[in-house]
């Protein structure tokens, strides 16, 4: 089986998920389903949202081309380890900004994917708290 990832949608430009005209990409599925979570329709991960991890670099190339740099998001990212690992290097064969992921799980659990984290440029950990203030649009 071709290597594939749980895709649930992309953006371009995005311009509040770090510096400059960013590829947003949002994977499918989240085992940790934070309360006030703004995105709970990919929380739920299925076949039918599987895409092959040639293909969707393939389908994002024109933004990436143009781009400052890629987010990824979800969903949780960090519940796909090894599409990850498949998915950083392809994305970072093409852009020429950084790559950052956000995810809900705490440092100490993403410190255990060394080979992912040498791939992103920034992660944002810990879990959604929409009871924390905040002055970000």
């Amino acid at each position: 089986m071709e290597p594939s990832v749980q895709f649930s949608h992309a953006h371009f430009p995005v311009r509040s998920l770090g510096y400059g005209r960013r590829v947003g990409i949002w994977l499918q599925g989240c085992g940790l389903r934070c309360a006030g979570c703004i995105v709970p329709q990919t929380w739920q991960a299925g076949p039918q949202h599987r895409v092959a991890v040639r293909d969707l670099v393939a389908r994002l190339e024109p933004w990436l081309e143009r781009c400052d740099g890629v987010t990824l998001s979800g969903g949780e990212p960090f519940d796909q380890p090894e599409a990850l690992r498949l998915l950083l290097p392809a994305l970072r064969a093409r852009v020429r900004g950084d790559i950052w992921a956000y995810t809900g799980h705490p440092w100490s659990h993403v410190t255990q994917f060394p080979e992912i984290l040498a791939w992103l440029d920034g992660v944002i950990t810990e879990p959604f708290r929409a009871d924390l203030p905040s002055d970000h649009p």
